[in-house]
Order: C-alpha cells, then structure tokens, then sequence
C-alpha cells in the first residue's frame, strides 16, 4: 500500500494509507422509512453528492423508484468546481396507495456517461488506520399497517443512535425534541405521549435529575 506521513498535531506525525475513492460519491437517508398502508402521506429523503474529482463536474441526481411511486422533484442538476465539495438535495417520494410490503428506493448521480450510487463514512481515530466504510445510496420503505390519531403530538428524549423521531414523523406524529430546558420546565401535559430514546438514562443527567416530572 502507498502510505504517506500526516501531521497530527501535537502527537508527532502518523503513517497513512492512500485511499483510491470514487469519483463521485452518493448517499441517501433515512435508510429505512415507513408508510401506513392506504395513506399517501409523502416520505423525505436527503441526498448527499461528494466531488472527488478536481475538476469542473456537471450531471444530475435521480431517484429509481418502485413502479407507481414519484419523486418530487424527479431530479436534481449537480456542478462542481473542485475536488471536496458536497451538496445536499431534498426529494419527496409518494405514491397512492402503498401495500404491505418493502419498497427499495435508490440514488443515481449521472456525470457524462457514468452513474454513482454509492457513498461512504469515515472512522478516523489518532492511533488507529482511518478507514472508509462503503454503502450503497439505497433505503428501504416499508408499508405498515398502523394508524395514528390525527393531531398526536408527542415529546422524545433523545438517546444513542436514535432515529425513532423520524420513524414517527413519517407515521404523521408531531414530534418534539425534549432537551434539559424542556424537562426542567415545560409543560409536559402538552403531549399525548413520552419517549425515552435508546440508553437515555445512560447518557442523558438531565433525564435522571428531572425524571419526577415524567
């Protein structure tokens, strides 16, 4: 492998690998989103475009979608002046009447003749190999047969990971985000219902010194 030195400031200087990364890199959240059965009720997903190439790049970002569903907009034009850059776009996917099944979702980026439809995260810790973890710019909607009453407002106390909000959103819930302040002092009877997040009270003082007021 081809290493070079990086300088890490004040540990001294760090052996690292060259990483060889696409050109174009593409991703898409949430990965999972979840519709209720016979609802039409649209799902937003957030695209994310990288620039890798230190070039001036021009194309377009499309969803491929399951047969009768839409996107709004159907796509996205892309320019880049230099390598690094990213750009975030918003889509809303629909459809009339989704069934009780899993619907795959994916994104394109198009630049001349070539598609990208994968992305990456990156670990990066002092002692260790940074490394890039790939993943398909793909999620999964899923039909559920639920029904939420009209108007449910609910408070969530955020925990590690946690992407139940967004779950809840997507069923329609008025989601509301409880931090130290809203825990010591709002008026929690505003809400038909209380989330605790995952390992909230491992993580979260603020939920342990007010819990009474839950």
């Amino acid at each position: 492998p081809v290493t070079r030195f990086e300088a890490n400031v004040p540990y001294g200087y760090h052996p690292r690998t060259l990483g060889v990364l696409p050109a174009v890199a593409a991703t898409l959240t949430p990965g999972h989103a979840v519709v209720p059965i016979g609802g039409a009720r649209p799902v937003v997903f957030q695209a994310e475009v990288t620039n890798n190439q230190d070039a001036k790049t021009d194309g377009d970002l499309r969803l491929n979608l399951p047969a009768g569903w839409t996107a709004k907009p159907a796509a996205h034009e892309l320019h880049f002046t230099r390598a690094g850059e990213r750009a975030q776009f918003r889509f809303e996917v629909a459809t009339a009447s989704p069934g009780a099944r899993l619907y795959d979702v994916s994104a394109v980026a198009r630049i001349g003749t070539q598609e990208y439809s994968e992305g990456y995260t990156i670990t990066r810790y002092r002692d260790l190999e940074t490394r890039y973890l790939y993943r398909k710019a793909a999620a999964t909607v899923s039909g559920e047969e639920v029904k939420v009453p009209s108007g449910l407002k609910v408070g969530y106390v955020m925990g590690i990971g946690d992407e139940v909000p967004a779950a809840l959103a997507q069923l329609g819930a008025d989601v509301q985000l409880l931090g130290e302040r809203e825990l010591a002092g709002a008026q929690l009877s505003q809400f038909d219902a209380i989330f605790t997040g995952t390992r909230a009270y491992a993580v979260r003082q603020d939920l342990i010194t007010y819990n009474r007021r839950l």
